[in-house]
């Protein structure tokens, strides 16, 4: 297996990396968190460097691959997959001490997540580290994965305080955002946004905690019978969770109707979070589905979400009487329109 990014390679392990496998090892930042991983001895890396490459053929694991820079081929780290049991895997890695702090980690790991994920078939991934591992905690986040327990736990053999995080493939992906199904556990990062005033000011009201988790509950239910709803939207960078956008069927002045919907926080407002989001969403429909056209509508005074739909492509269809906005604006954009937008853009 071989994985290339900007800055770096991830590769099967060789024999004749056995000695920079021991040099890694040695730093403090291993004895602190992983001393399970420490190799004294050139025999020990050796041996360790031979069982490992024996996994290669059986995808039982523990899965390690190299992390080396990409200009001279210096091996800096591991990135590894590591069964815990029932179908599930945790992620691993380590970058040496002395090429820390240059995003290395983050880098690895997100590339490395997709192709196992694919690899072994799996939907999600297990991130577990020491509460106070800092860094570690840091690049899960930017990885995309979601901390789903804080508390104490079983961690090298001991009880300590533990993190524990969830990593699932995004159902789309841009340049400055991931989309992925809601999770229970978005309820406090949702309840902040669909509780502010501000930001529900062209709705009848913000939610409360009960509407909210209905909110979650009704998309995990769209997922199963649509396959699609609307999506957690999440900074790639920092793996904060920003508010959500995707499709679902709304009843447009009587016809249910494929359409786009999405909530920013507040705080990221005039960001083209919003723009970006819904474009990628719309083009997911017309790539995924045979909807031959899709749809946005809001309350007439929203301006702001009536030009996030013109700067996709969209054109005003419909203007309707509505008892919940009072006048309801309808656009939309038809698959052949989409196809002449983006022809050429691949």
């Amino acid at each position: 297996m071989l994985i290339e990014t900007d800055r770096l390679v991830i590769t099967e392990l060789t024999m004749d990396m056995a000695e920079d496998v021991r040099e890694n090892s040695l730093d403090e930042d291993t004895r602190r968190f992983v001393p399970d991983e420490v190799f004294e001895t050139a025999e020990e890396a050796q041996e360790t460097v031979k069982y490992l490459m024996c996994q290669y053929g059986t995808l039982e694991g523990p899965l390690v691959y190299a992390v080396l820079i990409k200009t001279d081929r210096k091996n800096i780290g591991y990135v590894q997959m590591v069964p815990i049991g029932g179908g599930k895997w945790e992620i691993g890695y380590h970058i040496a001490k002395r090429y820390t702090g240059s995003g290395y980690a983050t880098e690895a790991v997100r590339a490395f997540l997709p192709v196992m994920a694919g690899k072994l078939s799996i939907q999600e991934v297990t991130g577990i580290c020491l509460n106070d591992n800092v860094a570690s905690r840091r690049v899960l986040r930017k990885s995309g994965f979601r901390e789903v327990f804080t508390g104490t736990g079983e961690y090298q053999g001991q009880e300590r305080e533990i993190a524990r995080y969830l990593w699932k493939p995004a159902v789309i992906e841009t340049e400055r955002l991931l989309l992925r199904e809601y999770t229970p556990d978005d309820f406090g990062a949702l309840y902040e946004i669909l509780s502010d005033p501000e930001t529900m000011q062209h709705y009848p009201a913000p939610f409360d905690e009960e509407r909210t988790r209905k909110w979650i509950t009704w998309n995990l239910d769209n997922y199963e019978k649509y396959g699609f709803g609307l999506w957690a939207v999440v900074l790639k960078d920092t793996g904060e969770f920003i508010g959500d956008c995707g499709i679902t069927i709304q009843d447009i002045d009587g016809e249910m109707l494929p359409e786009i919907g999405y909530h920013i926080h507040k705080r990221h407002w005039r960001k083209g979070y919003a723009s970006e989001a819904a474009r990628a969403v719309r083009d997911w429909v017309f790539r995924n589905t045979d909807y031959n056209t899709v749809y946005s509508y809001m309350k007439y005074t929203n301006v702001g979400s009536y030009r996030t739909a013109e700067a996709n492509g969209m054109r005003k269809v419909k203007e309707y009487p509505d008892p919940k906005n009072t006048v309801s604006y309808a656009y939309a954009i038809t698959r052949s329109e989409w196809e002449t937008l983006t022809a050429g853009k691949g």
